[in-house]
């Protein structure tokens, strides 16, 4: 069963983009975002059977976002290890800098690695570096997607 068969009835906002994730994984071209693909997947259809997604992979303006809630609030998805976290932090406040001026609801959830998760050290790390930043309205959750 192909992902986007999986969203039987779901709006083209939401299709268009889990067909571009899906086509993405298949490609393997980055084999190292296989995981990460595949949970984002996995996270776009747990907010699909809730009724709360609106859009996954939606452009708008010079943003790209990983999924638009119902009430327009923005969700980034990242499935990083707690030393891809330290790696890339900068990168990630400078991509939530830029969703920030959307003047939008935006929502850091970060999926739980089987390997060296990201923890409530690292998520309280993050924050303090978001404040520096001058970003403090960012909501940010650790996604268990259990064993």
């Amino acid at each position: 069963l192909r992902w986007v068969d999986r969203f039987a009835g779901a709006s083209p906002d939401i299709l268009n983009g889990v067909n571009r994730l899906e086509n993405s994984l298949n490609a393997g071209k980055i084999p190292q975002f296989k995981h990460g693909l595949t949970k984002q997947l996995e996270r776009a259809y747990d907010l699909f059977k809730q009724g709360k997604l609106k859009g996954v992979e939606v452009t708008e303006a010079a943003n790209r976002f990983d999924f638009i809630l119902i009430g327009d609030d923005v969700v980034e998805f990242k499935y990083w290890t707690a030393e891809s976290l330290a790696k890339r932090s900068g990168d990630l406040v400078d991509q939530l800098k830029k969703y920030s001026k959307s003047n939008k609801t935006i929502k850091l959830e970060l999926g739980k690695t089987k390997t060296n998760p990201i923890g409530a050290k690292e998520v309280a790390e993050f924050r303090e570096l978001l404040k520096r930043h001058g970003i403090d309205d960012i909501n940010i959750e650790v996604v268990d997607f259990g064993p």
